[in-house]
C-alpha cells in the first residue's frame, strides 16, 4: 500500500526524494512512471506503528531540478 507524488518537472539534474516519517514508521520512495509535465514518485508503507494508520505527516525532500525542496504533508489513509 503506499502514495504517489508528482510535482512539476524542472530542468536540470535528475530529481530524488527522501523521506522522513514518524518514529515508528518506515515509508520508501521510488522513482515512478512520470505524467506530461510532472515527474513521479511511489511511497510505500513498508511498517507503521501497532494499531496505527494514516494519515501520517511526512518530511520530504525532493533533490535535483531547479535545486532541492523541502516540505511537510500529511499522506492520506489508504484505500
Amino acid at each position: 500500500d503506499g502514495w504517489r507524488l508528482c510535482a512539476p518537472a524542472e530542468a536540470g539534474p535528475a530529481r530524488d526524494l527522501f523521506v522522513e516519517p514518524p518514529e515508528g514508521w518506515w515509508v520508501s520512495a521510488a522513482p515512478a512512471p512520470t505524467e506530461a509535465g510532472h515527474d513521479c514518485f511511489r511511497l510505500t508503507l513498508r511498517q507503521a506503528p501497532k494499531d496505527a494508520a494514516p494519515p501520517v505527516p511526512l518530511r520530504l525532500t525532493m533533490t535535483g531540478g531547479a535545486g532541492p525542496v523541502e516540505t511537510t504533508v500529511e499522506a492520506p489513509a489508504l484505500r
